[in-house]
Protein backbone atom coordinates (compact mmCIF):
# COMPACT_ATOMS: atom_id res chain seq x y z
CA UNK A 1 0.00 0.00 0.00
CA UNK A 2 3.00 2.45 0.57
CA UNK A 3 1.21 5.79 2.04
CA UNK A 4 3.85 5.95 4.63
CA UNK A 5 1.21 5.36 7.21
CA UNK A 6 2.00 2.66 9.92
CA UNK A 7 0.51 -0.92 8.98
CA UNK A 8 -0.18 -3.81 11.17
CA UNK A 9 -1.17 -7.50 11.68
CA UNK A 10 -4.82 -8.44 11.97
CA UNK A 11 -3.14 -9.88 15.50
CA UNK A 12 -2.02 -7.07 16.54
CA UNK A 13 -5.75 -5.53 15.32
CA UNK A 14 -7.69 -8.13 17.13
CA UNK A 15 -6.38 -6.85 20.91
CA UNK A 16 -7.97 -3.78 19.97
CA UNK A 17 -11.46 -4.71 20.33
CA UNK A 18 -13.11 -3.25 23.88
CA UNK A 19 -15.30 -0.26 24.19
CA UNK A 20 -12.23 1.88 25.42
CA UNK A 21 -9.98 0.31 22.65
CA UNK A 22 -11.28 -0.32 19.02
CA UNK A 23 -9.64 -0.69 15.83
CA UNK A 24 -11.48 -2.04 12.49
CA UNK A 25 -10.39 -2.90 9.12
CA UNK A 26 -11.99 -1.44 6.13
CA UNK A 27 -10.37 -1.64 2.71
CA UNK A 28 -7.10 -2.44 3.72
CA UNK A 29 -6.96 0.08 6.48
CA UNK A 30 -7.02 0.13 10.27
CA UNK A 31 -9.13 2.62 11.70
CA UNK A 32 -9.18 3.63 15.63
CA UNK A 33 -12.81 4.42 16.09
CA UNK A 34 -12.87 5.09 19.70
CA UNK A 35 -13.85 8.13 20.25
CA UNK A 36 -16.98 7.57 17.40
CA UNK A 37 -18.54 4.77 18.85
CA UNK A 38 -20.75 7.12 21.24
CA UNK A 39 -21.52 8.84 17.99
CA UNK A 40 -22.15 6.18 15.67
CA UNK A 41 -25.92 6.37 14.55
CA UNK A 42 -26.68 2.87 14.33
CA UNK A 43 -25.18 2.60 17.90
CA UNK A 44 -21.40 1.12 19.39
CA UNK A 45 -22.37 -2.51 18.94
CA UNK A 46 -22.76 -2.62 15.40
CA UNK A 47 -18.92 -1.21 15.48
CA UNK A 48 -17.91 -3.30 18.51
CA UNK A 49 -19.57 -6.65 16.52
CA UNK A 50 -16.89 -5.74 13.21
CA UNK A 51 -13.44 -5.35 15.51
CA UNK A 52 -10.42 -7.97 15.42
CA UNK A 53 -11.73 -8.76 11.57
CA UNK A 54 -12.04 -6.90 7.56
CA UNK A 55 -15.31 -5.18 8.08
CA UNK A 56 -15.36 -3.91 5.15
CA UNK A 57 -18.89 -5.94 3.51
CA UNK A 58 -20.25 -4.66 6.16
CA UNK A 59 -19.23 -0.84 5.74
CA UNK A 60 -20.82 -1.23 2.25
CA UNK A 61 -23.49 -2.56 2.57
CA UNK A 62 -24.74 0.07 5.15
CA UNK A 63 -24.75 2.17 2.37
CA UNK A 64 -22.93 5.23 4.12
CA UNK A 65 -23.04 8.10 2.80
CA UNK A 66 -19.95 9.68 1.04
CA UNK A 67 -19.73 12.28 3.64
CA UNK A 68 -19.24 9.49 6.00
CA UNK A 69 -16.95 7.67 3.79
CA UNK A 70 -14.72 10.91 4.13
CA UNK A 71 -15.04 11.13 7.34
CA UNK A 72 -13.73 7.80 7.80
CA UNK A 73 -9.87 9.35 7.11
CA UNK A 74 -9.80 10.99 10.13
CA UNK A 75 -9.69 7.98 12.27
CA UNK A 76 -7.17 6.12 10.36
CA UNK A 77 -4.00 5.47 12.05
CA UNK A 78 -2.57 2.80 9.85
CA UNK A 79 -2.62 -0.18 7.00
CA UNK A 80 -3.05 -4.06 7.43
CA UNK A 81 0.13 -5.65 6.54
CA UNK A 82 0.31 -7.16 3.19
CA UNK A 83 1.32 -10.46 4.65
CA UNK A 84 -1.18 -10.65 7.41
CA UNK A 85 -4.54 -13.16 7.08
CA UNK A 86 -7.54 -12.29 8.33
CA UNK A 87 -8.11 -14.35 11.28
CA UNK A 88 -10.77 -16.94 10.96
CA UNK A 89 -13.82 -15.85 13.33
CA UNK A 90 -15.90 -18.49 15.12
CA UNK A 91 -19.28 -18.34 13.32
CA UNK A 92 -21.96 -17.32 15.69
CA UNK A 93 -25.23 -18.38 15.83
CA UNK A 94 -27.77 -15.82 16.21
CA UNK A 95 -31.34 -14.61 15.04
CA UNK A 96 -30.33 -12.78 12.51
CA UNK A 97 -28.46 -15.55 10.41
CA UNK A 98 -31.02 -17.98 11.57
CA UNK A 99 -34.00 -15.68 9.34
CA UNK A 100 -35.39 -15.06 12.96
CA UNK A 101 -35.24 -10.98 12.41
CA UNK A 102 -37.69 -9.78 14.88
CA UNK A 103 -38.77 -7.58 12.26
CA UNK A 104 -39.68 -9.98 9.91
CA UNK A 105 -41.22 -12.40 12.15
CA UNK A 106 -44.72 -11.62 11.21
CA UNK A 107 -45.48 -14.05 8.44
CA UNK A 108 -48.47 -10.65 6.81
CA UNK A 109 -47.41 -7.40 8.64
CA UNK A 110 -45.11 -6.31 10.95
CA UNK A 111 -46.80 -4.72 14.48
CA UNK A 112 -45.44 -1.35 13.36
CA UNK A 113 -47.50 -1.33 9.92
CA UNK A 114 -50.72 -2.96 11.99
CA UNK A 115 -50.71 -0.16 14.51
CA UNK A 116 -50.63 2.55 11.57
CA UNK A 117 -53.21 1.12 9.97
CA UNK A 118 -55.15 0.87 13.04
CA UNK A 119 -54.63 4.42 13.96
CA UNK A 120 -55.84 5.36 10.06
CA UNK A 121 -58.88 3.19 10.34
CA UNK A 122 -59.79 4.92 13.88
CA UNK A 123 -59.14 8.78 12.58
CA UNK A 124 -61.52 7.66 9.51
CA UNK A 125 -64.26 6.09 11.76
CA UNK A 126 -64.28 9.17 14.35
CA UNK A 127 -64.26 11.53 10.82
CA UNK A 128 -66.87 9.83 9.44
CA UNK A 129 -68.70 9.23 12.94
CA UNK A 130 -68.68 12.92 13.78
CA UNK A 131 -69.85 13.48 10.32
CA UNK A 132 -72.93 11.38 10.66
CA UNK A 133 -73.40 12.62 14.72
CA UNK A 134 -73.56 16.47 13.04
CA UNK A 135 -75.94 15.70 10.45
CA UNK A 136 -78.14 14.05 12.33
CA UNK A 137 -78.53 16.76 14.93
CA UNK A 138 -78.88 19.26 12.20
CA UNK A 139 -81.65 17.00 10.16
CA UNK A 140 -82.69 14.22 11.91
CA UNK A 141 -84.81 12.97 9.51
CA UNK A 142 -82.54 12.07 6.48
CA UNK A 143 -80.50 9.76 8.83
Amino acid sequence: MGSGRPTFTFEEVVKHSSVNDCWIVIHGKVYDVTSFLTEHPGGEEIILGCTGRDATKEFEESDHSDEAKKQTEEFCIGEIHSASSVPIQPYLITTANLGLNPDERYGFAPPKVLRHLLLLFVALGVAFGSRIYIKAHQDPVTV
